[in-house]
């Protein structure tokens, strides 16, 4: 995307002064109006990072504000996203994709960088120009919470060989990526969301798991790395005082200079742009304010500080002023703090430069002519059905069969059988029986293990008994179960007496199939509806689910399905 001129690209970033630098390194957040960007003339921001409800309109609508957000900046303003594909993307008119951990079960090489490819050619068009992708999380732990299916698996050398396969995706449309989170999110069973993860992994276990696939993503030339923002006592066990909550608390990745300047920087030879993961998560907000939190990035050696300061409505305007200039004077009265905002401008201009420099798409809003010629354009790439079609085939190649032991499937399909579909989440039980009825199957019938008393229980579990001597065929849809579930393993036993067809779906993390007893057959979805944290709410995505029932109705043999598991789920 997008710069009036190339004359603008020219300018020295060392000739700007100290407030000029610093606004280089802040990435907002600001999911309201369009009148917001009245701010940018005064405190022209480096970047803006976009959510769904920036973007939950038209594509003309989409290209305005893309467009709008490149005014009143002399080098380009970076527009970030996380459209990572599978479960995190933010554009619904746009091509999703099943997700890492789905390409890492087809484990090609040439599908990964041409989904990462199809992906960043509609952000581009879209006027959007950095990816926070690819998530290269070795994922070591079957209970992390937020991780998961965004890892193309547990083996650091396939999510390196992947992990870079996407960048290479990403480089073909002229969006940046960034390798993401920084040491390594994938050993934890908590989600820094919510509150502080500590990943207790050795120096040398992280040498031989979670750093490999940064240091492929960096000898790649990936131009940004995002900072996780774990506690790693192995890596750096200081404790960093806390004006906010007024104690010494442990230091998280995001704040700690033996991580950032002396691993990432140093160690490991990175010279590209450093980002933080999201400063108003949980992890960093529960003991520091915005601009506690803002210094003490910089000071560990941050370029881009991410989202520190939200803004929702004109009051957070005012709010975000206050913020900046706090952060202005402390950082003035600081000569080590001014050498790495020089330094860190200078990168942050360099890789705009580099990449932001592709005026052909960046047509004025204000030439009505030239911009429903671009719209035209553009609607002929985002979601085009040839995207849309590439992407159902790789969800269907992604389709994994990991237990048949009793030759269930493939299983006879007659659309007169009564279908029963038995959930742990009611959003994925709606989307099974639309996605039946679309393949015509019409006598179908949902329970969601949701009991609310004891007295409920009873009366749902007689239900459950009665439909299931009812039915021909029963669907057990799991999402991200992290214990052993006793409900469904009664269900289970009784489906096993009955010799009843039936196959357990795990929906989401394939690891699922770890709490249960058992089961006879076993399909892996990668990826369907679920809660997103970001944006606190449910959200559908019906793409993988689509293909996986689609599939165990349709198969005429196992060789249908895929059988490679990119995570260990010996039981």
């Amino acid at each position: 995307m997008v710069l009036a001129s190339k004359n603008i690209i020219r300018l020295d970033p060392s000739q700007l002064s100290l407030k000029s630098q610093l606004l280089e390194l802040i990435m907002l957040d600001m999911r309201v109006s369009t009148s917001i960007l009245q701010l940018f003339k005064e405190y022209p921001v480096g970047g803006v990072i976009l959510f769904r409800e920036n973007l939950s309109g038209s594509i003309e609508e989409i290209l305005q504000l893309t467009d709008s957000l490149q005014e009143n900046s002399q080098f380009g303003r970076f527009i970030g996203i996380d459209q990572e594909g599978g479960i995190i993307n933010r554009i619904r008119v746009a091509t999703r994709m099943p997700g890492n951990m789905a390409l890492g079960a087809i484990n090609n090489l040439e599908l990964t960088t041409q989904a990462a490819s199809i992906i960043a050619s509609e952000l581009n068009a879209l006027g959007i120009n950095l990816n926070f992708a690819p998530c290269v999380d070795v994922n070591s732990n079957p209970q992390n919470p937020v991780i998961g299916v965004r890892s193309f698996g547990q083996n650091p050398q396939l999510v390196a060989r992947h992990g870079c396969a996407y960048i290479d995706g990403l480089n073909q449309q002229q969006v940046i990526a960034c390798a993401k989170h920084f040491p390594g999110h994938g050993n934890t069973n908590n989600d820094s969301h919510l509150g502080e993860v500590i990943v207790n992994s050795t120096f040398d276990y992280l040498e031989q798991y979670d750093l490999i696939p940064f240091q492929a993503a960096i000898a790649h030339g990936v131009d940004m790395v995002m900072a996780a923002h774990i506690v790693a006592p192995h890596l750096d066990d200081g404790r960093i005082y806390s004006a906010k909550s007024n104690c010494e608390v442990r230091i998280p990745a995001t704040f700690s200079k033996k991580i950032i300047t002396g691993l990432l920087r140093q160690k490991l030879g990175f010279s590209g742009v450093i980002v933080s993961d999201a400063l108003d998560m949980q992890a960093i907000t529960k003991n520091f304010d915005p601009v506690e939190a803002t210094i003490l990035s910089l000071q560990a050696g941050i370029d881009l500080v991410v989202m520190p300061f939200q803004i929702r409505n004109s009051d957070d305007i005012k709010k975000f002023i206050d913020y900046f200039n706090q952060v202005y004077a402390i950082c003035e009265s600081s000569p080590q703090l001014i050498e790495h905002i020089q330094q860190a401008c200078s990168r942050i201009i360099k890789l705009k430069q580099l990449k932001i420099t592709s005026p052909k798409n960046f047509l004025s809003v204000k030439s009505r002519t030239l911009f429903k010629q671009r719209t035209d354009e553009v609607k002929q790439i985002v979601g085009s059905s040839k995207h849309r079609q590439f992407e159902r085939d790789i969800a269907k190649q992604a389709i994994t069969l990991y237990k048949n032991s009793t030759k269930t499937l493939p299983w006879l399909s007659n659309r007169q059988d009564q279908i029963l579909v038995i959930s742990t989440n009611s959003s994925i039980a709606d989307s099974s029986k639309t996605i039946l009825n679309d393949l015509h199957y019409t006598n179908v019938n949902t329970m969601v293990l949701d009991i609310a008393d004891e007295k409920d229980e009873k009366s749902f579990m007689h239900n459950l008994w009665y439909q299931i001597q009812v039915a021909d065929k029963v669907l057990l849809m799991t999402y991200n179960l992290i214990a052993p579930n006793e409900m469904l393993n009664n269900i289970i036993n009784q489906l096993n007496g009955l010799n009843k067809l039936y196959v357990i779906f795990s929906c989401c993390n394939p690891y699922d199939i770890q709490y249960v007893c058992g089961v006879s057959t076993n399909v892996l979805v990668f990826g369907a509806s679920g809660f997103d944290k970001t944006n606190n709410l449910f959200k559908k995505f019906t793409l993988n689910l689509t293909q996986a029932i689609t599939l165990a109705f349709s198969a005429v043999s196992e060789n249908q399905f895929n059988h490679y598991v990119p995570i260990n789920l010996d039981l």
